[in-house]
């Protein structure tokens, strides 16, 4: 960059681990300070037969201005060889196009400046929301509500280490008659635990439990997560500590034998999260101490896919997640308006526990994983895009594991409507979503203030008019009405297809769009009180696909009913308030108008 001349642009190929890595912070601090980042686009591996992942970095050497956006990809997961799909995401981003997420790619926009807002500077990849998250009055890093600690390193583990017939490592076969009993460790004195116990105090036994974690099995869609029937053994004689301690590796003594959290952060698939086991702890299965926190309700947490997503995504991308990633993971500051969730929480923690104590292979991520993961998500208050954002990641980031889990089979399930309209947007240039207001409108995707209606009451289904379809359209509007304001878009699908109304006008005065606006002005009319016409636009727009009524609201000064019910927005949903949701809702309203 030094032989850049001011003004100069740079597209350079590095590997990829410089974005989030601690040691590459000082490179970070000057690229956000002195240059403009226009690219950050990690590339599939097939295309230069790297062994590393590589990264293009596109910038200019000019101070960013403050407004300035920078484009994010993540292309690592684009199959080998297809090349279409990569050129297809590549003239997206040269084209400044829609943001797009899959399961096999996804891209980002998103100001320069707000990678400033975090400690690490990472130029993550991935959702500016969830980003925005971490520093949000309401979370707090690990750190702050818990001691995160190394574990010991003996610098010659064939001398000091054992572990169980079948374990992985070349350390020697523990003889487990050997191997002090729960009561045993715990009736250690203190200064036994710290400078070791002489064997013969326990009939010649000179070993205690060691907490090293242990290999994932993605085949099976298995992590190391919760509780791990243990497999390896230190020597704790007086004799053999008094050497570890020659070889300077005694690190955080003090922390030994204490109930605690252990993680690997080695790996693939790490960090992984266990209960440890009271006992000594290893480097690669270093701890985590909670405060202000149950070690289930910690457990459900750490083990969910949004801290995942938080580590791996936002914090530390690369291969292994070091201790300064535990200790910088986001974590709730305040439980204790959330304790129903958190009891359950714990309750699900408990029950995988105790199936893993009978069957240590336990395939809990087909069953309380799934609703750990939901509750999570409440805790953070993530709405849907947010969850989809962490699930279409969490499948391009281990497809294997995602398959085996049958996560990857759900994803596409589930995000069907938007996984279809990213390919739909990929098939055509930016300047052609560009090219019209409607267009841009379909390319952004509904979120909290747009909606998609296919139709007004044609079924597409039955291929005949069905009157009692109309209230889905009604029901966004008095939402909208009762919210913010929104935009629908009727003759769009939910997955961004322009169908247009001709099927609908077949139903209406004069089969025409005057008719069409006449029928939808009398329905609100008449179903709604009172009567919000002031607060809605009608207008219609010719696209060469067909013709897209575009209804446009504005939020009402008054609380809207719909056929004597309300309906307010609820993330990219529209939801029916009542009973005592419906009365707290008021107030607010009232409170807020006031």
């Amino acid at each position: 960059m030094q032989l850049l001349k001011p003004g100069g642009i740079l597209s350079y190929i590095v590997s990829d681990t410089w974005r989030t890595i601690k040691s590459h912070r000082p490179l970070r601090r000057r690229l956000l300070d002195t240059t403009t980042v226009f690219h950050v686009l990690d590339l599939p591996s097939w295309i230069f037969d790297a062994t590393v992942n590589t990264c293009i970095l596109t910038l200019s050497k000019t101070p960013p201005s403050e407004n300035h956006n920078l484009i994010a990809g993540d292309l690592r997961s684009i199959e080998k060889d297809n090349w279409k799909a990569l050129s297809d995401n590549l003239l997206g981003i040269s084209g400044h196009g829609v943001d797009v997420q899959t399961e096999t790619y996804a891209r980002y926009t998103y100001p320069q400046t707000l990678i400033a807002t975090h400690e690490n500077l990472s130029f993550f990849i991935g959702s500016p929301t969830l980003w925005k998250l971490m520093s949000s009055p309401a979370i707090v890093p690990l750190n702050e509500i818990a001691e995160v600690k190394y574990g010991i390193r003996t610098g010659d583990n064939r001398r000091f280490l054992y572990k169980s017939l079948g374990a992985r490592g070349n350390y020697p076969i523990a003889d487990l008659s050997m191997v002090l009993t729960s009561e045993e460790i715990f009736n250690l004195t203190r200064e036994e635990r710290l400078n070791g116990f002489l064997p013969e105090r326990f009939q010649g036994k000179n070993l205690v439990p060691l907490d090293r974690g242990q290999a994932a099995e993605a085949e099976e869609g298995w992590l190391p997560n919760y509780s791990l029937v243990c497999e390896y053994f230190i020597n704790w004689s007086r004799e053999s500590v008094d050497a570890i301690k020659e070889l300077q590796g005694m690190r955080n003594p003090h922390y030994y034998f204490k109930k605690g959290i252990s993680f690997s952060w080695t790996g693939q698939y790490s960090p992984t999260y266990r209960k440890n086991s009271a006992s000594v702890f290893d480097q690669s299965s270093s701890c985590i101490f909670l405060d202000n926190m149950t070690m289930e309700c910690g457990l459900g947490i750490l083990c969910g896919k949004f801290l995942k997503y938080a580590a791996k995504c936002l914090i530390n991308h690369t291969v292994n997640s070091d201790i300064d990633t535990i200790k910088s993971l986001p974590v709730v500051r305040n439980l204790t308006d959330l304790a129903p969730l958190v009891s359950r929480l714990e309750a699900l923690v408990l029950e995988i526990i105790r199936q893993q104590q009978n069957n240590p292979f336990y395939p809990y991520h087909l069953n309380e994983q799934k609703e750990i993961d939901s509750l999570v998500y409440q805790l953070y208050g993530l709405n849907e895009e947010d969850i989809r954002e962490v699930e279409l990641w969490y499948c391009r980031r281990y497809p294997k594991l995602a398959e085996a889990q049958g996560l990857m089979a759900e994803v596409k399930e589930k995000y069907a409507a938007h996984l279809e309209r990213c390919r739909r947007i990929l098939e055509n240039p930016p300047s052609y979503w560009r090219s019209n207001p409607i267009l841009q409108l379909i390319a952004e995707g509904e979120s909290h203030t747009l909606e998609f209606k296919e139709t007004l009451e044609y079924d597409v289904r039955e291929n005949r008019q069905n009157r009692e379809l109309n209230k889905a359209t009604l029901k966004t509007i008095a939402a909208f009405l009762n919210a913010e304001g929104g935009t629908i878009l009727i003759g769009v699908s939910d997955s961004g297809e322009v169908k247009g109304i001709n099927r609908d006008l077949q139903y209406v005065r004069a089969n025409s769009r005057d008719g069409f606006e006449q029928k939808l002005r009398s329905l609100i009319n008449d179903r709604f009180d009172p009567s919000p016409l002031g607060f809605i636009d009608i207008g219609f727009a010719e696209l060469i696909e067909g013709t897209v009524c575009r209804v446009n609201v504005r939020p009402a000064n008054t609380i809207i009913h719909l056929d004597n019910e309300v309906y307010i927005r609820d993330g990219n949903g529209t939801r029916k308030l009542e009973g005592r949701a419906l009365t707290d809702w008021i107030q607010q309203k009232s409170r807020l108008t006031k």
